[in-house]
């Protein structure tokens, strides 16, 4: 609580404080040293000095939202009473009640003394209270509303940690080696860090006078500070600061929803198969983004490509989803997507924002905030992965003496073509555990003709998630970072009425050959442009384009049209005489979004036929058992820069 005379913070455990934007806990008081953690998000574990926390009371920005449970007096909780405690208690109970019933509040001093006495005959007290301590009983009682609890002893003992009743020499010494030997990623047993402890404060006696030597704490006193030191902290520094917070899990269960499109969670999951191109040339393995909507356990959207995790392949997946050429899809109330680049984390907001839904953006490497995909993935691998040549399965073990690069034979378009027929034909057919029926029956039979879900078409799904500029045009151009289009609506717009503002411009940063530009006026008015030099910017995408400036900055040249399309025509070509893998697999990544376009093999060169992959229901089931009620915790909303 805080002293109003002083204005001075008391803190205790189990309080809960409003800080930085959001709740915290007080987990634990160390001397000086205050943890803190979040209410809301598992992650957010910090640690300040009181100093910091008492600065921040007076200035208005924490401050105290909850009491600690029953004011942290858990000696007043009758049922962590020991039996000593509970016996005193009874007893004082036994003379308050029975002097009230005599005199009736007033108390008066000879006859309750004797009183008193009587009362210790009849219960067996041989020492029996003195009228002072009687008055004081009942004069408490009666303020707490004859709450029995206030006759309980208020003698409350803090937790005072081993190493602060140590001198403060002895507490430096034994901190300075526990930090060198025993936080640290590769720690000494802690046998050893007592040795060192021993060791030091023994070098420390020598260099002082006889007069004045400190005393070496026992081993098992130095053991009992080393076990006392906070478990997050030990482990942040011996397993690193993911694995500390993985081991602090808490969760709350998910409450049950009660129709389709409620929550739709999106993930990236990387497939357990390596794929070739159209020449058999390994590439890698590819990356699935779906969309799955939780009530239904329908994917009504995904996406298969070599990009990794992103939030581009969730807006593919999110587009799918809203696509009306597609059935049994629509827009959700709520959305729980991975983290990404904040230019496009905030489109997608905006997005799905404009069109009436929630997002929730997760916490990296936090898969209980999307059980229900997680489990999908599960059920997809053992289903289908496992059974498709070119698998690499789970683990090495698995795998044995198979060869999955040897062996593989689908392309990205192949896989895709399978995991589509596997989605239609036996997932989203087959019979689901979880649901007593098959996910599209359940969705049919839980449609509200009333409330149809919300569909979009193509054209209007692209000119939701168009980027938009201003600039400003020059000789008939307009562009920005190097990147220029033109045509004869920007010099309309550029001289209309005198204008020299700047104008709209909207670009798709997978495609920057065509951009359409608009009057900041006259917003309904959208023209087409073509880009400035076509032989550069068709086909180039946003990210090509960072890499092409970046290496012209490298060299300190200036951008020009000419040193850029040498430049693509350089990378291209570097990029398709690269040799191996990993080399190949970037190649198909920048072929995908358009900043690379193949070569087309010669006509003397043979083309593999591969095998066709046929999905056989009695092997590739989808009969999973996705847990009814699932754990979630609540979401954090970090972004990083950049636009990629």
């Amino acid at each position: 609580m805080e002293n109003e005379n002083t204005n001075q913070l008391d803190l205790r455990i189990g309080e809960h404080y409003h800080y930085r934007s959001q709740g915290f806990v007080i987990i634990s008081i160390d001397g000086n040293k205050i943890q803190l953690r979040s209410l809301l998000q598992r992650k957010n574990i910090c640690f300040q000095s009181y100093e910091t926390l008492a600065l921040a009371y007076r200035r208005g920005i924490f401050y105290k939202i909850q009491e600690a449970p029953l004011l942290a007096e858990v000696n007043k909780i009758i049922a962590a009473l020991s039996t000593k405690v509970r016996e005193q208690l009874d007893k004082r109970l036994e003379y308050v009640r029975r002097v009230l019933e005599k005199f009736e509040g007033s108390l008066p001093r000879q006859e309750t003394t004797t009183f008193l006495a009587e009362i210790g005959k009849i219960i067996g007290d041989a020492s029996p209270p003195g009228y002072t301590t009687i008055y004081n009983w009942v004069r408490t009682y009666l303020h707490a509303g004859e709450n029995p609890t206030s006759l309980i002893s208020m003698r409350v003992r803090k937790r005072k940690y081993r190493l602060t009743r140590q001198p403060e020499e002895i507490q430096e010494q034994i901190n300075y080696n526990i930090e060198l030997l025993y936080h640290s990623s590769t720690p000494c047993p802690v046998k050893a860090v007592i040795e060192a402890i021993e060791f030091s404060i023994e070098d420390l006696n020598s260099k002082r006078p006889i007069s004045d030597q400190l005393q070496v704490p026992s081993r098992s006193t130095l053991r009992r500070i080393i076990n006392e030191i906070d478990t997050f902290l030990t482990e942040s520094h011996q397993l690193g600061h993911g694995a500390a917070i993985k081991n602090q899990r808490w969760s709350r269960v998910y409450r049950k929803l009660r129709r389709r499109l409620q929550r739709v969670e999106c993930d990236t999951h990387v497939l357990d198969l390596i794929v070739v191109n159209e020449h058999g040339e390994v590439l890698g393995r590819p990356y699935l983004t779906i969309a799955l909507d939780v009530y239904s356990r329908r994917v009504i959207g995904w996406d298969i490509s070599l990009n990794p995790p992103s939030i581009e392949k969730t807006i593919r997946a999110i587009k799918m989803s809203l696509s009306s050429a597609y059935e049994r899809n629509g827009l959700a109330e709520h959305y729980i997507v991975d983290n990404g680049a904040e230019f496009i984390a905030k489109k997608l907001q905006d997005c799905l924002r404009l069109l009436g839904a929630e997002i929730t953006f997760c916490e990296p490497g936090e898969p209980n905030q999307k059980p229900f995909v997680e489990r999908w993935f599960k059920t997809l691998t053992i289903s289908l992965i496992h059974h498709m040549k070119g698998t690499t399965f789970s683990n090495i073990l698995e795998r044995g003496d198979y060869d999955s690069e040897k062996d593989a034979v689908f392309t990205l378009g192949q896989l895709s073509e399978t995991f589509k027929d596997w989605l239609d034909t036996v997932y989203h057919s087959d019979f689901h555990r979880g649901l007593g029926t098959s996910p599209d029956i359940f969705w049919n039979t839980h449609t509200d003709n009333a409330f149809p879900p919300k569909r979009y078409s193509h054209e209007d799904l692209n000119r939701f998630f168009l980027s938009k500029r201003s600039a400003l045009p020059a000789n008939g151009r307009i562009g920005f970072q190097d990147l220029q289009w033109t045509g004869p609506a920007v010099a309309y717009l550029s001289t209309l009425k005198g204008n020299k503002d700047k104008l709209t411009l909207f670009y798709d940063p997978s495609e920057l050959g065509t951009a359409w530009v608009c009057h900041p006026d006259t917003p309904d008015e959208l023209f087409s442009i073509e880009a400035a030099d076509p032989d550069y910017q068709i086909g180039l995408t946003m990210h090509m384009h960072k890499l092409i400036r970046k290496e012209l900055q490298e060299k300190h040249s200036k951008f020009n049209y000419k040193d850029a399309r040498n430049n693509r025509v350089r990378i291209n070509l570097r990029l398709a005489a690269a040799k191996g893998k990993r080399a190949r697999k970037q190649q198909a990544r920048m072929a995908e979004n358009g900043s690379y376009s193949p070569p087309l093999p010669l006509a003397s060169t043979p083309s593999e036929t591969n095998e066709t992959f046929m999905i056989d229901p009695s092997k590739h089931l989808a009969n999973s058992q996705v847990p009814g009620l699932s754990q979630v915790i609540g979401a954090k909303h970090d972004k990083h820069n950049g636009e990629s």
